[in-house]
């Protein structure tokens, strides 16, 4: 492969609209400084970025689905930054609650929620980060924070605005790079409000954005000064990028999606149950219009489970209710309409196809990310717990494209009774998140959870992690769990006709933790929670004699 003179990269350098190597040189003051300043921007921006966004996907700021920008953008960007500048301060190893080390030698972290406030707010909720032998934390970063690195080049994502700006904050102040963000055409109008957001680190050439699409993608990639490049997006253009590198030093790293699976193990649930998550799914399929990389495109149940008809035929009214959502997304109408003549007997509920397939055929929904609203069902025939979790977790780790996300949920008695078979299932499921009884999502939002492939994946799935705020060296996986029905329902679920308040509360809260900040959110979901009379009666499993939710 050819090699790149001085005087090119000389040349290189100076074409670029940042300085290379002055990041490496900012000290750990400073550093916290550029981080305290973005949380300050963020604060008086934010608003305008929930307008931006809300109108880009066809809705009204106002309005429950144009709210939930609140979780899809400035959320996910405050709880990065404040849980980032947490790390600084403790110099690349913040104290974890606990840490314990499973007999298997995983060392099993609890990093979720983090603090008095996160503690009262996401009470019954718990991340772990599983990671690889004992001494786990932090040694790549102070590596990182001793070297001159060159600049990364981070490509964009279209469907959610927060991933460029956290994809930045992971290569800046993880992996002490400077950056320069490609941001995709669609998010042309968040422009002006990211380089507010992080003026400072722009003013100082640390950091530049541009927009553009694959024109201008190819144009920087040419440039030999990028040693690592950052990519979300698809599997096809993360193969043409590699393969058309005429650089050998530079390096890749990307989250290119998933067949993201949904498992409902068989046990007895309530129709209050039922009905509740029937609700929460179809809720997951209507976050950004289902144009997400966590969203469920396979549902896994159990063939003989009493519940499945009952719970199908709720799925079937959920879907018909929200017939009319649809987000604005380029290309989404041609994906529909070439999946939908793969799969004609499809039942469609409006921009969402629901489909049933055998779990022994070669199905195209097994090994390719829709990105359209589909949902395929797949039925298994064991009918205990035990075997349907071990023939629903081989199907996932070997027939599923992808490792980035997935979901389990199981109920309390069940996984009471079949406490083993869980915990291997869990063991045993090869995603870089696993969540129980949790949207997948929750994993991204976190912001303390590394997300990305298992392991740190493979070129086909997916390379590196982002959103490493606790700085894990060889993180293998991150495992969320909550309640099975949780005693407040989350924000994503529909119907939530004050999401706008309570989103804008949420930011609030996670930008500036504080009783005050608490309280107003409080306040805001209260006005909401005893409209919920069908998640109250899904809360009374233990009047009903099936113990705690």
């Amino acid at each position: 492969m050819p090699t790149t003179s001085t005087d090119e990269l000389q040349k290189a350098d100076e074409s670029l609209p940042i300085s290379p190597n002055r990041w490496s040189r900012v000290d750990h003051l400073s550093r916290l400084f550029y981080l305290q300043s973005c949380r300050d921007n963020l604060k008086c921006v934010a608003k305008f970025w929930l307008e931006e966004e809300a109108e880009l996907r066809g809705h009204s700021p106002t309005s429950s689905a144009g709210a939930e920008t609140w979780i899809l953008g400035p959320v996910p960007v405050a709880r990065m930054l404040r849980h980032l500048e947490h790390g600084l301060q403790s110099g690349g190893r913040p104290m974890t609650p606990s840490v314990r080390l499973r007999i298997d030698g995983r060392s099993v972290c609890r990093v979720f929620p983090f603090g008095f406030h996160e503690g009262l707010l996401y009470w019954g909720l718990q991340g772990h980060v599983w990671s690889v032998g004992t001494d786990f934390q932090g040694q790549d970063y102070r590596h990182a924070r001793d070297e001159q690195r060159g600049p990364a080049l981070v490509l964009g994502a279209s469907n959610v605005s927060s991933i460029a700006a956290t994809d930045v904050l992971s290569k800046l102040f993880c992996e002490n790079r400077a950056v320069v963000c490609l941001i995709p055409e669609r998010f042309r109008a968040l422009l002006p409000i990211f380089n507010e957001i992080f003026y400072p680190l722009v003013r100082d050439r640390h950091l530049h954005f541009q927009v553009g699409g694959a024109k201008e993608g190819q144009e920087l990639l040419r440039n030999p000064v990028f040693e690592t490049v950052h990519l979300t997006g698809s599997l096809e253009t993360f193969r043409k990028i590699r393969k058309e590198n005429t650089f050998p030093q530079r390096t890749f790293t990307a989250e290119i999606g998933c067949v993201t699976p949904m498992i409902l193990v068989p046990g007895s649930w309530t129709a209050e149950e039922v009905a509740y998550h029937a609700r929460h799914l179809v809720s997951i399929l209507l976050i950004n219009g289902g144009y997400n990389c966590v969203t469920p495109q396979v549902l896994l149940l159990g063939k003989n489970w009493a519940q499945k008809n009952d719970f199908l035929a709720a799925v079937r009214g959920e879907l018909a209710k929200a017939a009319t959502r649809d987000d604005k997304f380029p290309n989404a109408a041609e994906k529909r309409r070439s999946w939908r003549a793969d799969y004609p007997s499809g039942e469609k509920f409006g921009a969402r196809t629901l489909v049933h397939v055998s779990p022994q055929a070669e199905e195209r929904i097994f090994t390719e990310e829709a990105f359209c609203g589909m949902l395929a069902c797949v039925e298994f025939e064991p009918n205990g717990a035990e075997a349907f979790l071990e023939e629903t977790v081989t199907f996932c780790n070997e027939r599923l494209w992808g490792d980035l996300s997935c979901n389990l949920i199981v109920d309390t008695v069940t996984r009471r009774e079949h406490e083993t078979a869980v915990a291997h299932a869990v063991t045993g499921l090869h995603y870089g998140t696993v969540c129980v009884n949790l949207f997948s999502g929750v994993g991204f939002v976190s912001g303390v959870t590394p997300w990305g492939s298992y392991r740190g994946g493979q070129a086909d799935t997916g390379v590196g992690w982002v959103h490493n705020t606790f700085f894990f060296d060889r993180p293998e996986k991150s495992v969320l769990e909550g309640p099975f029905v949780p005693p407040i329902p989350p924000p994503w679920i529909k119907p939530f006709p004050h999401l706008s308040k309570v989103g804008k509360a949420l930011f609030r809260l996670e930008l500036e933790p504080s009783h005050r900040h608490l309280l107003q959110l409080a306040a805001a979901y209260g006005v909401s929670l005893w409209n919920r009379k069908g998640h109250r009666h899904a809360t009374s499993r233990k009047r009903q004699g099936h113990g705690k939710p």
